[in-house]
């Protein structure tokens, strides 16, 4: 979420740059949210199986290859498609709640999960 707030400023004139229309444009942005929606499910069950820590290690590697992947987009579709893969791969709000009900004693889970509310919103 965090390389959301830090490229949204800059998205627009990015893809202004390829030459992107007013409908476009609004499609990129609205496609991480998307993303992230699918994201949310797929790697929540994913997690369930496997484990928390490793998606969630898998998934600030991949975000982190996918702004980067962004960054050195050479085209309007790449821009969107590396644009779904950081949104589907910051869809892990889910993931983080189910861990810190797993590790926090259940007298101070409301407490715990109040804080992550208050960090991401």
């Amino acid at each position: 979420r965090v390389g959301n707030f830090m490229l949204m400023p800059f998205l627009p004139f990015v893809a202004l740059a390829f030459k992107a229309s007013p409908l476009e444009l609004t499609s990129m942005q609205s496609l991480y949210s998307l993303a992230q929606i699918c994201g949310t499910v797929v790697l929540g069950n994913f997690s369930d199986s496997v484990g928390r820590r490793i998606v969630l290690l898998s998934c600030l590697l991949s975000s982190a290859v996918a702004l980067l992947a962004l960054g050195m987009a050479s085209s309007f579709w790449q821009l969107l498609l590396f644009r779904a893969l950081s949104g589907f791969f910051a869809g892990t709000i889910g993931i983080c709640e189910a861990f810190i009900a797993d590790i926090v004693q259940e007298s101070e889970r409301a407490v715990s999960l109040s804080k992550i509310g208050a960090i991401f919103g």
